[in-house]
């Protein structure tokens, strides 16, 4: 993962060396004027040179919201078999139905915020869990990263379908402070909670996929719990 990319999401800030090195040939194109053996046209090739670099570094390079979502994906990319193997479980035992995986931005505890201009906030802490059913549980592994360093925590559940409770989706509200400024997020989450009273939730990027997986958990519970 590109860290100082992802940075570049939030701030926007253009190169500070790009610019010193314009600086630098325009200082030079300077001296070839004033300078006894100066060139002027070395002089005037080191200035637009300068000024082009100068200009280069001042400018915005944005990182888009698809691009700084679709570094999260490539950096997801294998989650599928680094969950299994943390699970401790062949494919072929978890295979009642397709894996589900869902995932989004956190707003607590992080360090940088901001509102795309597809009107979704994202943040620099992502968490996703993928869920894998076999005939009698379901498999969860959670992996909650840090998308400007190289800071991730893992962990796994396992949980039986007949004491599970609910599965839904809701929406949260939630209230953080970055930079000294509070922010108030109303994300779409899963959650899941069980007889004993534990539960899990995750934040959705796509809550559409959310509500779709969902619907499907819930008939293979019921699926479960009647048989």
């Amino acid at each position: 993962m590109d860290y100082s990319k992802n940075l570049l999401y939030f701030t926007g800030k253009g190169s500070t060396g790009l610019m010193s090195f314009g600086g630098i040939l325009a200082l030079g194109g300077v001296m070839c004027f004033v300078g006894a053996n100066g060139s002027p046209i070395a002089g005037c090739v080191f200035l637009a040179l300068g000024m082009w670099a100068a200009s280069a570094g001042m400018q915005k390079w944005p990182v888009s919201d698809s691009d700084y979502d679709k570094a999260v994906k490539d950096y997801l990319s294998n989650l599928k078999s680094i969950a299994l193997d943390k699970l401790g479980v062949d494919e072929s035992e978890v295979s009642e139905v397709a894996p589900i995986i869902l995932g989004g931005y956190e707003f607590e505890g992080v360090d940088r915020v901001r509102k795309g201009e597809d009107g979704k906030w994202r943040s620099n802490i992502y968490k996703v869990v993928a869920l894998f059913f076999s005939p009698h549980e379901l498999h969860g592994y959670t992996m909650r990263f840090n998308t400007l360093r190289d800071e991730k925590t893992e962990g796994t559940d396992v949980y039986f379908y007949q004491d599970i409770v609910s599965a839904s989706t809701t929406s949260l509200t939630i209230k953080t402070t970055v930079d000294g400024k509070e922010i108030t997020v109303n994300p779409e989450a899963f959650k899941l909670t069980t007889k004993g009273g534990s539960s899990f939730t995750v934040n959705l990027l796509d809550s559409a996929y959310g509500q779709q997986s969902v619907k499907a958990m819930r008939a293979l519970l019921r699926e479960k719990k009647q048989a």
